[in-house]
Protein backbone atom coordinates (compact mmCIF):
# COMPACT_ATOMS: atom_id res chain seq x y z
CA UNK A 1 0.00 0.00 0.00
CA UNK A 2 1.04 3.56 -0.67
CA UNK A 3 1.85 4.96 2.77
CA UNK A 4 3.02 8.18 4.39
CA UNK A 5 3.34 6.71 7.88
CA UNK A 6 6.13 8.54 9.67
CA UNK A 7 6.36 11.24 6.98
CA UNK A 8 6.06 14.94 7.82
CA UNK A 9 4.49 16.95 5.00
CA UNK A 10 4.60 20.76 4.71
CA UNK A 11 1.95 22.00 2.27
CA UNK A 12 1.15 25.50 1.03
CA UNK A 13 -2.18 26.59 -0.43
CA UNK A 14 -3.96 24.02 1.72
CA UNK A 15 -7.35 25.77 1.52
CA UNK A 16 -7.71 25.50 -2.27
CA UNK A 17 -9.56 22.70 -4.03
CA UNK A 18 -6.41 20.75 -4.90
CA UNK A 19 -4.90 21.55 -1.51
CA UNK A 20 -7.86 20.20 0.45
CA UNK A 21 -8.13 17.08 -1.68
CA UNK A 22 -4.41 16.43 -1.19
CA UNK A 23 -4.60 17.01 2.55
CA UNK A 24 -7.50 14.60 2.95
CA UNK A 25 -5.75 11.90 0.92
CA UNK A 26 -2.40 12.26 2.69
CA UNK A 27 -4.13 12.17 6.05
CA UNK A 28 -5.78 8.87 5.05
CA UNK A 29 -2.34 7.59 4.07
CA UNK A 30 -0.90 8.38 7.49
CA UNK A 31 1.01 11.63 6.92
CA UNK A 32 1.76 14.12 9.66
CA UNK A 33 0.64 17.42 8.14
CA UNK A 34 1.67 21.05 8.53
CA UNK A 35 -0.93 22.98 6.57
CA UNK A 36 -0.46 26.57 5.48
CA UNK A 37 -2.51 29.20 3.75
CA UNK A 38 -2.72 32.96 3.95
CA UNK A 39 -5.02 32.59 6.96
CA UNK A 40 -4.81 29.69 9.39
CA UNK A 41 -8.43 30.30 10.41
CA UNK A 42 -9.59 28.93 7.05
CA UNK A 43 -7.93 25.61 7.88
CA UNK A 44 -9.36 25.10 11.37
CA UNK A 45 -12.13 22.72 10.32
CA UNK A 46 -9.76 20.71 8.16
CA UNK A 47 -7.34 20.22 11.04
CA UNK A 48 -10.14 19.28 13.41
CA UNK A 49 -11.43 16.64 10.99
CA UNK A 50 -7.97 15.09 10.65
CA UNK A 51 -7.45 14.99 14.40
CA UNK A 52 -10.91 13.50 14.95
CA UNK A 53 -9.88 10.60 12.73
CA UNK A 54 -6.69 10.05 14.72
CA UNK A 55 -4.31 11.98 12.45
CA UNK A 56 -1.75 14.66 13.26
CA UNK A 57 -2.06 18.11 11.74
CA UNK A 58 -1.32 21.75 12.48
CA UNK A 59 -2.35 24.89 10.62
CA UNK A 60 -0.36 28.08 10.15
CA UNK A 61 -0.96 31.37 8.39
CA UNK A 62 1.81 32.01 5.85
CA UNK A 63 2.38 34.66 3.19
CA UNK A 64 4.53 32.80 0.65
CA UNK A 65 5.58 36.08 -0.98
CA UNK A 66 7.55 36.91 2.19
CA UNK A 67 10.57 34.74 2.83
CA UNK A 68 10.52 35.57 6.55
CA UNK A 69 6.97 34.25 6.85
CA UNK A 70 7.88 31.03 5.04
CA UNK A 71 11.08 30.53 7.03
CA UNK A 72 9.27 31.05 10.34
CA UNK A 73 6.65 28.44 9.47
CA UNK A 74 9.19 25.89 8.22
CA UNK A 75 11.15 26.26 11.44
CA UNK A 76 7.99 25.90 13.53
CA UNK A 77 7.05 22.73 11.65
CA UNK A 78 10.50 21.23 12.16
CA UNK A 79 10.45 22.14 15.84
CA UNK A 80 7.02 20.55 16.31
CA UNK A 81 7.62 17.38 14.30
CA UNK A 82 11.42 17.03 14.18
CA UNK A 83 11.97 17.40 10.44
CA UNK A 84 10.19 17.92 7.09
CA UNK A 85 10.18 14.93 4.74
CA UNK A 86 7.98 16.33 1.97
CA UNK A 87 7.34 19.85 0.69
CA UNK A 88 4.29 20.39 -1.53
CA UNK A 89 4.39 23.92 -2.97
CA UNK A 90 0.78 24.36 -4.02
CA UNK A 91 -0.06 28.02 -3.30
CA UNK A 92 -0.92 29.97 -6.43
CA UNK A 93 -3.30 32.34 -8.19
CA UNK A 94 -4.85 32.20 -11.67
CA UNK A 95 -5.57 35.75 -12.81
CA UNK A 96 -7.16 36.52 -16.17
CA UNK A 97 -6.19 39.40 -18.42
CA UNK A 98 -5.20 40.20 -21.98
CA UNK A 99 -1.67 41.51 -22.40
CA UNK A 100 -2.65 45.17 -22.74
CA UNK A 101 -4.63 45.03 -19.47
CA UNK A 102 -2.00 43.36 -17.27
CA UNK A 103 -0.64 46.03 -14.97
CA UNK A 104 2.88 46.08 -13.57
CA UNK A 105 1.47 45.41 -10.11
CA UNK A 106 -0.57 42.41 -11.27
CA UNK A 107 2.43 40.99 -13.13
CA UNK A 108 4.61 41.33 -10.04
CA UNK A 109 1.92 39.92 -7.71
CA UNK A 110 1.44 36.86 -9.91
CA UNK A 111 5.17 36.16 -9.93
CA UNK A 112 5.47 36.90 -6.20
CA UNK A 113 2.92 34.23 -5.30
CA UNK A 114 3.45 31.63 -8.02
CA UNK A 115 7.25 31.77 -8.40
CA UNK A 116 8.76 33.59 -5.42
CA UNK A 117 6.57 31.52 -3.11
CA UNK A 118 7.93 28.27 -4.53
CA UNK A 119 11.49 29.58 -4.37
CA UNK A 120 11.13 30.69 -0.74
CA UNK A 121 9.77 27.27 0.26
CA UNK A 122 12.43 25.30 -1.62
CA UNK A 123 15.30 27.38 -0.31
CA UNK A 124 14.04 27.28 3.27
CA UNK A 125 13.04 23.65 3.55
CA UNK A 126 16.47 22.23 2.76
CA UNK A 127 17.61 23.15 6.28
CA UNK A 128 15.08 20.70 7.73
CA UNK A 129 14.83 17.98 5.09
CA UNK A 130 16.76 14.74 5.64
CA UNK A 131 18.22 12.42 3.01
CA UNK A 132 15.40 10.87 1.06
CA UNK A 133 13.34 14.05 1.19
CA UNK A 134 11.04 15.15 -1.58
CA UNK A 135 10.05 18.53 -3.02
CA UNK A 136 7.01 18.76 -5.27
CA UNK A 137 5.62 21.88 -6.95
CA UNK A 138 2.31 22.40 -8.70
CA UNK A 139 2.95 23.64 -12.21
CA UNK A 140 0.27 23.75 -14.93
CA UNK A 141 -0.50 22.80 -18.50
CA UNK A 142 -0.19 26.55 -19.13
CA UNK A 143 3.53 26.39 -18.37
CA UNK A 144 4.03 23.91 -21.21
CA UNK A 145 1.87 25.32 -23.98
CA UNK A 146 0.88 28.85 -22.88
CA UNK A 147 -2.60 30.11 -22.05
CA UNK A 148 -4.65 32.71 -23.91
CA UNK A 149 -5.63 35.66 -21.69
CA UNK A 150 -3.39 34.28 -18.90
CA UNK A 151 0.10 35.14 -20.16
CA UNK A 152 1.33 36.20 -16.73
CA UNK A 153 0.09 32.97 -15.14
CA UNK A 154 1.59 30.82 -17.91
CA UNK A 155 4.92 32.62 -17.56
CA UNK A 156 5.03 31.87 -13.84
CA UNK A 157 4.34 28.19 -14.35
CA UNK A 158 7.03 27.97 -17.01
CA UNK A 159 9.41 29.48 -14.47
CA UNK A 160 8.37 26.91 -11.85
CA UNK A 161 9.07 24.06 -14.27
CA UNK A 162 12.54 25.40 -15.02
CA UNK A 163 13.30 26.06 -11.35
CA UNK A 164 12.36 22.55 -10.30
CA UNK A 165 14.38 20.90 -13.07
CA UNK A 166 17.40 22.92 -11.96
CA UNK A 167 16.90 21.99 -8.30
CA UNK A 168 16.58 18.31 -9.24
CA UNK A 169 20.20 18.49 -10.38
CA UNK A 170 21.39 20.65 -7.49
CA UNK A 171 19.76 18.74 -4.62
CA UNK A 172 20.40 15.20 -5.91
CA UNK A 173 20.94 12.55 -4.79
CA UNK A 174 19.60 13.32 -1.32
CA UNK A 175 16.40 15.15 -2.27
CA UNK A 176 14.05 14.42 -5.18
CA UNK A 177 12.40 17.37 -6.97
CA UNK A 178 9.41 17.04 -9.30
CA UNK A 179 6.29 18.76 -10.61
CA UNK A 180 2.67 17.86 -11.17
CA UNK A 181 1.05 19.79 -14.03
CA UNK A 182 -2.74 19.78 -13.95
CA UNK A 183 -4.95 20.93 -16.76
CA UNK A 184 -8.19 22.73 -15.85
CA UNK A 185 -9.60 21.35 -12.60
CA UNK A 186 -13.24 21.44 -11.55
CA UNK A 187 -12.81 24.17 -8.94
CA UNK A 188 -13.62 27.82 -8.27
CA UNK A 189 -10.21 28.80 -9.68
CA UNK A 190 -11.22 27.91 -13.26
CA UNK A 191 -14.87 28.96 -13.09
CA UNK A 192 -14.19 32.17 -15.04
CA UNK A 193 -12.18 30.29 -17.68
CA UNK A 194 -15.02 27.82 -18.20
CA UNK A 195 -17.54 30.63 -18.41
CA UNK A 196 -15.59 32.27 -21.24
CA UNK A 197 -14.16 29.25 -23.09
CA UNK A 198 -15.64 26.14 -21.53
CA UNK A 199 -16.78 24.50 -24.76
CA UNK A 200 -13.39 25.11 -26.37
CA UNK A 201 -11.58 23.63 -23.36
CA UNK A 202 -13.67 20.46 -23.41
CA UNK A 203 -13.36 20.05 -27.18
CA UNK A 204 -9.60 20.11 -26.77
CA UNK A 205 -9.63 17.43 -24.05
CA UNK A 206 -9.79 13.80 -25.21
CA UNK A 207 -11.37 12.79 -21.90
CA UNK A 208 -14.10 15.42 -22.51
CA UNK A 209 -14.21 16.66 -18.92
CA UNK A 210 -12.33 18.61 -16.30
CA UNK A 211 -10.10 16.89 -13.78
CA UNK A 212 -11.47 16.43 -10.28
CA UNK A 213 -9.29 17.74 -7.42
CA UNK A 214 -9.02 14.21 -6.05
CA UNK A 215 -7.47 13.00 -9.32
CA UNK A 216 -4.72 15.61 -9.03
CA UNK A 217 -4.26 14.71 -5.37
CA UNK A 218 -3.59 11.08 -6.30
CA UNK A 219 -0.87 12.16 -8.73
CA UNK A 220 0.66 14.36 -6.03
CA UNK A 221 0.59 11.53 -3.51
CA UNK A 222 2.33 9.15 -5.91
CA UNK A 223 5.08 11.60 -6.84
CA UNK A 224 5.62 12.55 -3.19
CA UNK A 225 5.78 8.95 -2.04
CA UNK A 226 8.53 6.36 -1.85
CA UNK A 227 6.83 4.58 -4.77
CA UNK A 228 8.42 7.27 -6.96
CA UNK A 229 11.84 6.85 -5.34
CA UNK A 230 13.78 6.88 -8.65
CA UNK A 231 11.88 9.77 -10.23
CA UNK A 232 13.36 13.26 -10.11
CA UNK A 233 13.40 16.26 -12.41
CA UNK A 234 10.15 15.10 -13.99
CA UNK A 235 6.63 16.40 -14.53
CA UNK A 236 3.51 14.27 -14.21
CA UNK A 237 0.65 15.61 -16.35
CA UNK A 238 -2.97 15.35 -15.20
CA UNK A 239 -5.01 16.89 -18.01
CA UNK A 240 -7.19 14.27 -19.67
CA UNK A 241 -4.97 14.32 -22.74
CA UNK A 242 -5.36 18.03 -23.51
CA UNK A 243 -1.56 18.27 -23.63
CA UNK A 244 0.27 15.29 -25.07
CA UNK A 245 3.97 15.93 -25.10
CA UNK A 246 7.07 16.40 -22.99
Amino acid sequence: MLSFDGKVVFLTGANGAIGRATVNLLAELGATLWLTDLSSASLGGLVEDIRAQGGRAEADGVDVTRSASVDRSLAACAEAFGRIDVLIANAGIFPRGVLSDISDDEWRRTFAINVDGVFHCCRGVTRFMPEGGNILALASIAGHRGSRDHAHYAATKGAVLSLMRSLAWELAPGIRVNCVSPGPVDSPMVAELMQHRGEQVLRGTPQQRLAQPEEVARAIAFMASDWASHITGQTLHVNGGSFIGG
